[in-house]
């Protein structure tokens, strides 16, 4: 079964029309049709080719009579491939309409200004022809809109019901104040009164003094947060919020970081759910001195593998190399043991190594004594991605200069995996290794590695091409350096000792 999820872009002019004058003008184009097709365009595997299609005139006529619509019309709606339903007579194309999951049609006629929307009797009536005769998808459909509906319902209890009285009372009220802003200011954009503006402001201040206590008032805004975050990835989700999440957000940018001492000691699995997606999605990271910091991301990745339902340990993925601590090290060796399990989510966010691995070429690097038995448990694992084996032996080529970097090395995907190769590369200091790195590393597809390239290139030839000019990158010099590496390559010699 396929649902589509549809992004509805609406421009909201309200059209008036008696609901006879949308219907019967729908009618009596439609008179005499003895066929229709529907078709969903961008989910169909062949858009030509209609999904269902229907051929009896008397049936299709029960359909048409059934249409009736309210007199307001939301104006016409701008979707992407559109579900589409066209009645035909005979040879003859009467009309094509566009079908809206939230229970309206659109026509492209001037005979309507703007899109109709079905009245709750007619909706029914036209779920329930489709499914009556072989096509089920509009009743669906209309299923798993009201199953969302019901979830965000619930959804937001869960978050409010988290926080004490006052301050709920305080979010509560936020909307309606913004939406009597925005009717008396109609040429300011909603967008621009999301981070900011007076509404904003003035409700997170009283957020804020709803709870005088400024720890006992983190402590609420985040288990509101890590509330979510234990239900599903719809709600849960650190990427996804709504002007009510987005209020919190904003209200916890203003605390410091020693607001959150009681939070940090709290075994509440939302408190500290909700404090890492402060840390992780946030800026709260930067409010604490290093050591701390590291510390604290060790307990909150805990708190992240064994607690969160919102998909967001692959979040973590591009934290792992922040911290370094024994705190930490100890973090990485139980994920790379299996004993936390971060999985991956559906949004991959370019994680391209399985936790395990990342762990133990990060493990490579530190003074871990049980950095054998991590590589020993992570290489019988399966392989989750395609570079977690080149990921183990990299991460044995960091502790046994023996192992030698693979030629074709630069062809992995993963960017930590080739900023280590390029490290190790620079250490061997021979002109094999500059030549893999001048031809290969300077033109690979990431950024990141072209850039720590030339850096590299330039230690090892102690010759500079990288000026860091204003708004200069070092990876726009590459093509110059293959350049000059096809004319002098012969006759170079790599110098004996690093230039200073």
């Amino acid at each position: 079964m396929k649902i589509a999820v549809f992004l509805l872009l609406t421009f909201f002019f309200e059209f008036s029309a008696t609901a006879d004058e949308r219907g019967e003008s729908l009618k009596a184009a439609l008179k005499g049709a003895d066929k229709l097709q529907f078709t969903i365009p961008d989910l169909d595997e062949k858009p030509d080719l209609p999904r269902f299609t229907f051929a009896k005139p008397a049936e299709i006529e029960k359909l048409i009579q059934s249409l009736a619509f309210e007199e307001e019309s939301p104006g016409y709606c701008s979707l992407l491939g559109p579900p589409r339903i066209t009645f035909f007579k005979g040879d003859q194309r009467l009309a094509s309409l566009f079908y809206y999951d939230y229970g309206g049609i659109g026509w492209g006629s001037n005979l309507w200004e703007g899109d109709s929307v079905f009245t709750p009797e007619s909706h029914k009536a036209w779920r329930t022809w489709f499914k009556e005769h072989g096509e089920p998808w509009f009743q669906q459909t209309f299923d798993a809109r009201l199953d969302y509906e019901e979830r965000q319902t619930a959804n937001r209890e869960a978050f409010l019901n988290a926080l004490p009285g006052p301050a709920r009372k305080v979010i509560e009220s936020y909307r309606p104040a913004l939406d009597q802003h925005l009717n008396e200011h109609p040429l300011e954009d909603i967008i621009d009164n999301f981070d900011d503006g007076p509404v904003l402001v003035e409700t997170r201040k009283k957020l804020i003094s709803s709870i005088p206590d400024r720890q006992e008032l983190t402590c609420a805004l985040v288990k509101s947060l890590g509330t979510l975050s234990l239900r599903a990835p719809d709600c849960g989700c650190w990427s996804s919020y709504d002007f009510e999440i987005n209020l919190v957000l904003k209200t916890a940018e203003q605390l410091t970081a020693a607001d959150f001492d009681k939070a940090l000691t709290s075994s509440d699995p939302a408190i500290l759910l909700g404090v890492a997606r402060l840390f992780f999605f946030g800026q709260l990271s930067q409010k604490f001195p290093a050591e701390r910091g590291s510390r604290t991301a060790a307990k909150l990745i805990d708190a992240v593998a064994n607690h969160d339902r919102g998909g967001n340990a692959t979040w973590i993925f591009q934290w792992l190399d922040r911290f370094s601590s024994p705190e930490m090290t100890q973090t990485l060796e139980q994920i790379a043991l299996g004993e936390l399990e971060l999985p991956a989510s559906p949004l991959n966010l370019s994680q391209n190594l399985s936790f395990p691995h990342y762990a133990c070429l990060l493990l490579s690097k530190t003074d871990s004594q049980k950095f054998e038995v991590c590589l020993e448990a992570a290489s019988k694992l399966d392989t989750e991605y395609p570079d977690d084996p080149l990921a183990l032996l990299i991460s044995r080529a960091n502790r046994d200069s023996t192992i030698s970097v693979p030629g074709n090395i630069f062809e992995s995907r993963s960017t930590p995996i080739c900023l280590d190769a390029l490290s190790l590369l620079e250490k061997q200091r021979t002109k094999e290794a500059l030549d893999l790195i001048i031809t290969e590393a300077t033109a690979h597809d990431w950024a990141d590695v072209r850039e720590n390239a030339v850096l590299t290139i330039e230690r090892m030839t102690g010759k500079k091409w990288f000026q860091n000019g204003e708004n200069e990158r070092a990876e726009w010099h590459g093509e110059n350096i293959r350049k000059w590496w096809t004319a002098n390559k012969s006759n170079f010699k790599i110098p004996k000792s690093k230039p200073e």
